[in-house]
């Protein structure tokens, strides 16, 4: 999806914002619908209520069931309603679920969130600075000292 510099600083600013929240408020969360990396997003761009995710979307986006309309009409409109397009939401939650690092919560969510903030420079074409890992860094060992 071909987007403009200012828009690709905007949505990126906006989705690593929804995802870090998410993973400080421990609402980031593998294989959960709700919570996973594109759980958050559709909740964070407000397209689903938080009690309304429609699971079958984890089915399209890791069985490449898009064209499957008719089985999956609820959970494509709703992908639909993001602001990346299919292959990029593939992307983002390939990303967050393929995490292959064992452990506690923290340690896979943060792993989890740091595939996807790679794959969000990536679609957006931004390079992500310091501070912002930095900052991430100070909230994973706080996570990691209160489990």
């Amino acid at each position: 999806m071909k987007r403009t510099e200012k828009e690709n600083n905007i949505l990126f600013e906006k989705s690593v914002n929804i995802l870090i929240n998410a993973f400080v408020n421990d609402n980031l969360i593998n294989g959960s619908c709700t919570s996973c990396a594109i759980g958050n997003l559709l909740q964070g761009y407000n397209q689903i209520d938080e009690n309304k995710v429609e699971d079958n979307w984890f089915s399209i986006v890791h069985n490449l069931l898009i064209n499957d309309i008719k089985r999956y009409s609820l959970a494509k409109r709703q992908l639909a309603k993001l602001p990346y397009n299919f292959d990029e939401i593939e992307k983002i939650e390939k990303a967050f679920e393929s995490n292959k690092i064992k452990g506690d919560y923290s340690s896979i969510a943060y792993q989890g969130l740091l595939n996807v903030i790679g794959v969000l420079e990536e679609i957006h074409e931004i390079k992500v600075q310091n501070n912002l890992l930095k900052t991430l860094e100070t909230h994973a060992k706080r996570n990691f000292q209160r489990t």
